[in-house]
């Protein structure tokens, strides 16, 4: 029971998934779709919302999981190197254990599940092979839909991207929770035409265990790709869909999950003079 705990507590706030930009006159620098965000902040005096619907499904001899989310999260640049954001998710969790739905009520349990205050900054910028990188810093509330948020945690993310060629690039992420938890994602991103591409990504999850051998330890992963679709200089819409790879030894080999996902962003470009 303690992993189906501790994979919901990450799928809640993790479901958004994040992704790369493709070329176009004015980049649209989303983090959607896909778990990787991108170095760059939305611009100067640009104020961005993105956000979507999440499903995510777990098939297991002990439980099934049933978890919908439906987040928004409000970037604003205060230059092209600095943005704020603001991030809101709230879901609707069903948990099936020995034929029962949620023994105590039978109900779905649902609610306010996450919210995010961030700051990213653009340390340097791409150029050719030389990758962009940047650093995002987060403060995260968390818990199960319904119930108090009680988790509390800073996130630190470490983010590069290389334009390999002119339709091909990369996005990578080093994430770090003060919960000693620790993220990686390594996303391949492809330019169909200069407004539609496609992305592939690998998700590994660690916790940092100092007893015995110290070190970092493979608690699950995922295996994510889809499709985003830019409608001009300010929106896009995207699609992705993924599943659980997860990790020898340390969930149950007889689980099956999968997820699938929609959102969109939208640009705002605002007079602040």
């Amino acid at each position: 029971m303690k992993r189906h705990i501790w994979l919901v507590m990450v799928l809640i706030f993790s479901i958004k998934v994040y992704a790369q930009e493709e070329s176009s006159p004015k980049p649209l620098y989303t983090d959607r779709p896909g778990q990787s965000i991108t170095p760059y902040t939305v611009g100067d005096r640009a104020l961005q919302l993105q956000g979507g619907y999440g499903f995510f499904r777990e098939t297991s001899s002990l439980s099934d999981i049933d978890l919908h989310n439906v987040d928004l999260n409000s970037r604003l640049g205060i230059s092209d190197r600095f943005e704020i954001s603001a991030l809101f998710q709230v879901s609707s969790l069903r948990v099936e254990r020995g034929g029962l739905i949620n023994p105590e009520d039978k109900q779905p349990d649902n609610g306010f599940s996450a919210f995010a205050l961030s700051t990213r900054g653009l340390i340097m910028k791409g150029d050719g092979l030389k990758p962009a990188i940047g650093l995002e810093a987060s403060y995260i509330i968390a818990g199960v839909p319904g119930e108090e948020l009680k988790n509390r945690n800073g996130r630190f993310i470490l983010s590069l991207q290389n334009q390999i060629t002119e339709k091909l690039s990369f996005t990578g992420n080093v994430v770090y929770f003060s919960n000693d938890r620790t993220e990686f994602t390594a996303n391949l991103g492809y330019s169909i035409t200069s407004s539609f591409g496609v992305f592939a990504e690998y998700w590994p999850i660690f916790e940092a265990v100092f007893d015995g051998d110290s070190g970092l330890v493979l608690k699950d992963s995922y295996m994510n790709t889809g499709v985003f679709w830019q409608l001009g200089d300010n929106f896009m819409v995207d699609a992705a869909g993924g599943f659980r790879a997860g990790a020898p030894d340390t969930i149950d080999q007889d689980s099956e999950s999968f997820y699938l996902q929609v959102g969109l962003t939208k640009r705002f470009w605002l007079n602040m003079k």
